[in-house]
């Protein structure tokens, strides 16, 4: 499996679920809205014994 971090969620789940590998996924979240945020990002992926938890938080991709 490649390295999980710094992928946008949705494609981190698909390499999981290509692999059978069950995932929880963390939100973690400022205290202040992050305003433009359009994606979200996985920060940490830990190997469990259910599988897979990933900490993911949202990030501006776009920059003006």
């Amino acid at each position: 499996m490649r390295d999980l971090l710094g992928l946008p969620l949705d494609e981190a789940l698909r390499e999981l679920e290509a692999e059978g590998i069950a995932a929880k996924v963390v939100e973690y979240k400022a205290k202040r809205e992050l305003e433009g945020a359009d994606d979200w990002r996985v920060l940490r992926a830990k190997k469990t014994p259910e599988g897979m938890e990933l900490v993911v938080s949202a990030f501006c991709t776009v920059i003006l």
